[in-house]
């Protein structure tokens, strides 16, 4: 008991290090349930991330049941999910992680829906090392236009080292070779016999296309406005394969 509210204090056994989290009465629950899940920041993940949300905060007994619950219950989730279980994100110990953003991964997607504003594809970059990802709408993808948002998103996030991609004929250009010798950066292609290597961002693509449907279900043609909301809900939600969210590993 703390200033009078009720924690639980644990030890993970990954962590030598006691962590609390605050216990929360039947009158509260369902507020708890709704901002992890319903609101457009928390992007109407699966389960197990939404239970991975709240149980980093909040216990109560039967948190995984209600949780459960509060998820299947969700008519936008019944609605726009994909077919198909989410994977268990369990906690893991910390990855060494020497410098981010030194190896990037960069793909588009498109054609989707033409929006109001008039963007039809979507420029990606995910870190290899912490699963952080950025990404842009875009109305064209012509060399140009792709060159130009890329430099944007490397001026904020830093610029890499080595970038990957397909043999997309944006990312073969003379102009993507000026970029990368502007830019400092070696450019790495994938090919076909090795797919596994753009595997990161095509598993993101996939997350952010389903909280986009969910998040623009009333305004399927604003779906550009709500790409910031549905990239901090992937960047706070721990991920499968590190067992953090790419906001922990990134600001650790």
């Amino acid at each position: 008991m703390e200033n009078g509210f009720l924690y639980r204090k644990f030890q993970r056994p990954e962590n030598r290090h006691y962590e609390k989290t605050l216990c929360i009465t039947e009158s509260l629950r369902h507020q708890v349930l709704s901002a992890a899940h319903d609101t457009n920041l928390a992007g109407h993940a699966g389960f197990r991330k939404t239970l991975a949300t709240i149980k980093s905060e909040f216990s109560w007994p039967g948190l995984s049941t209600d949780t459960l619950s509060f998820v299947r219950s969700c008519h936008i989730c019944q609605v726009k999910a994909p077919i198909g279980r989410d994977k268990p994100a369990p906690f893991q110990t910390m990855p060494i992680i020497s410098e981010t953003f030194s190896r990037v991964v960069i793909d588009l997607v498109g054609p989707l829906p033409v929006s109001s504003n008039r963007y039809e594809y979507i420029l990606t970059v995910v870190d290899v090392a912490t699963r952080f990802a950025d990404a842009v709408p875009l109305r064209s993808i012509t060399a140009k236009n792709v060159g130009e948002n890329l430099f944007s998103i490397f001026t904020r996030l830093g610029f890499p080292k080595q970038v990957q991609s397909d043999q997309g004929t944006q990312f073969m250009s003379q102009l993507f070779r000026e970029l990368s010798i502007l830019s400092g950066f070696e450019h790495k292609i994938s090919t076909a016999f090795h797919p596994e290597t753009n595997a990161y961002v095509e598993r993101f693509h996939g997350t952010l296309k389903t909280m986009l449907r969910k998040l623009s279900h009333e305004r399927p043609s604003d779906w550009d406005r709500y790409l910031c909301a549905a990239l901090f809900a992937y960047r706070t939600q721990v991920h499968s394969s590190t067992g953090f969210s790419p906001f922990f590993l990134l600001f650790r």
